[in-house]
């Protein structure tokens, strides 16, 4: 059994060898940790540091970044059907119901009181339903001590800034309206098919918010060494 010194050791071994992401050098660390011990086991001759360097040397030339690489794809693609999964919820029973009614508002609203009340009701919905959890992730969000690859969809695909990927949907949708408003082109038809692109477009960022909050609750969950 390797001694409290001795897993520390292990972990500055990892970032000695580029890999800087706590998670996966927990994972790296539990791995080495096995292996070292098993050499020690197997060859009593052998102390901590040569039967390390041993066990290092069998991950080959490319060493850890193999590993790291892996890692981050299989978590790239894990964040992505998390997000896929959030936002097929959205038309599913019961969730679709809310859906289906925001669609349905947007239509009737058309019908009964023309464009600008329509425009009006996509800009404030969307804000009520996103400041709320916006808000939300800001107040709880823990910055970690350690840098986490299981923080790259946040990182990554929120643009670095969770706020500047909620203005620019916020400007987006806005810009939509605008041009919404400015099209001379009417009829049920094209108020059904503007309705549809503005439900769609709040439903994904719904999820993509959805998405960084349950990252953040799992991440803290999973590692709170590196917090």
């Amino acid at each position: 059994m390797l001694s409290d010194k001795q897993i520390q050791e292990l972990y500055k071994f990892c970032s000695k060898h580029y890999v800087s992401y706590y998670d996966v050098q927990t994972e790296l660390v539990d791995h080495l940790a096995s292996s070292v011990e098993v050499e020690m086991q197997l060859n009593g001759d052998l102390d901590f540091d040569k039967a390390l360097e041993k066990v290092y040397l069998s991950f080959g030339i490319n060493g850890f970044s193999t590993i790291v690489r892996e890692k981050s794809e299989s978590l790239t693609k894990e964040n992505r059907m998390r997000m896929f999964g959030i936002l097929a919820s959205f038309f599913k029973w019961p969730t679709i119901i809310l859906t289906g009614t925001y669609l349905f508002t947007e239509v009737l609203l058309y019908k009964n009181y023309g464009k600008s009340i329509v425009a009006y009701f996509v800009i404030i919905s969307s804000l009520l339903t996103t400041v709320p959890q916006l808000v939300n992730i800001l107040l709880t969000r823990q910055k970690p001590k350690s840098p986490l690859l299981v923080n790259d969809f946040g990182q990554v695909y929120l643009s670095n800034s969770l706020a500047g990927i909620w203005i620019q949907y916020l400007g987006f949708i806005f810009n939509l309206v605008c041009v919404y408003n400015w099209l001379h082109v009417d009829g049920p038809n094209f108020s059904i098919v503007w309705s549809i692109v503005a439900t769609i477009l709040l439903v994904i960022e719904n999820a993509v918010l959805m998405t960084f909050q349950r990252n953040q609750n799992c991440v803290q969950r999973k590692y709170p060494a590196a917090f």
